[in-house]
């Protein structure tokens, strides 16, 4: 059912782009543990018109026990207050299988990558993509599904990657990656509205 979003499905959030930024700290304590907090605040809505409603905060809370530098485990949560599910845990691991393959197998991007080189990284892998949006109180009128006026949605993603990381130097790399969106699916927080894009 697409509901009248062709201009969602043509353009991906053609009206509901956001804005954020990361702020992260990354802090060691002892030898083994590394904790990490990642805040993504900022605007997420329709830009229509801009209120305070449409800001939200959405941040995660994980930790990183070196085993060794070759398999190190990795757990976490992500919280969004504005999601159906706001917290939502996760468990990965970095394994280096020999000298030239890795398993990034980490939330929400997992990866097998081949060290091609020094410089060169090949990988594969996958994509899950979750956000929440809030809609501008009009907007349902103007697309004409009125239970849109001021909903939050939700918009999930599966794609398939695969590219190349190009290490110029110490502190600076290049990463190309392509791939085909695999399921994309938009819903309200009330279930009441359901698109599949």
């Amino acid at each position: 059912m697409n509901a009248g979003f062709g201009a969602v499905a043509a353009g991906r959030f053609f009206c509901l782009l956001f804005a954020f930024c990361i702020a992260g700290d990354l802090t060691l304590k002892g030898q083994a543990v590394i904790p990490r907090v990642d805040a993504l605040p900022g605007l997420y809505g329709s830009f229509r018109s801009i209120s305070s409603k449409d800001f939200n905060g959405p941040f995660q809370i994980g930790g990183s026990y070196f085993v060794s530098t070759d398999l190190v485990f990795i757990a976490g949560v992500s919280i969004d207050v504005d999601n159906d599910f706001p917290v939502y845990p996760a468990i990965g691991l970095h394994w280096k299988i020999g000298s030239k393959w890795v398993i990034e197998g980490i939330a929400p991007r997992p990866q097998l990558r081949y060290l091609l080189s020094d410089n060169v990284t090949l990988f594969a892998g996958a994509d899950l993509r979750e956000t929440t949006f809030r809609m501008a109180e009009n907007f349902g009128q103007s697309s004409g599904i009125r239970k849109l006026d001021n909903a939050i949605l939700q918009y999930r993603e599966v794609r398939a990657t695969a590219g190349l990381i190009w290490k110029l130097s110490k502190n600076l790399s290049v990463d190309i990656e392509g791939g085909c969106s695999l399921s994309a699916i938009l819903l309200s927080a009330s279930r009441r509205f359901q698109s599949v894009v």
